[in-house]
């Protein structure tokens, strides 16, 4: 299990299970545990990289609420081409960003968006302001 992060994403939805392999599949994702009351996730912890993320069923206490998660991994391209293969659908194929990632975006089957980028160049401070005044930003 990786170490306690200060702030963990939790996911409430219809269909945990499904969402719990979608994130293993796309993002490489290692379920660690796993809680369940018959066929309904109580609970679920999912690491990915050095993060954990909580997964579980809706229930008449606490409804389905999806969330916007930043992913960074070593091939945005590759993720990003692998989570619509899975059945997510493309918010923004990767580009390259003025302030050094390149970047893209899905949206599962949950309702959940997840922006997925590789670091691909430091940019300073000063030449990101640079990049965004000759954008128009």
């Amino acid at each position: 299990m990786s170490e306690t992060q200060t702030i963990t994403v939790q996911i409430v939805t219809d269909n945990a299970r499904r969402l719990i392999a979608f994130v293993e599949d796309v993002f490489g994702g290692e379920t660690t545990g796993i809680y369940e009351d018959g066929d309904h996730v109580i609970h679920s912890q999912v690491v990915v990289g050095n993060s954990n993320l909580f997964i579980s069923d809706s229930s008449d206490e606490f409804g389905p609420f999806p969330a916007m998660l930043n992913v960074y991994v070593d091939d945005v391209d590759a993720v990003h081409a692998k989570a619509l293969e899975k059945g997510a659908t493309n918010l923004r194929h990767p580009e390259d960003q003025f302030y050094g990632e390149r970047t893209g975006g899905v949206l599962d089957n949950h309702g959940n968006q997840w922006w997925i980028a590789t670091r691909i160049e430091e940019v300073s401070e000063d030449e990101m302001r640079r990049r965004m005044t000759e954008i128009g930003g």
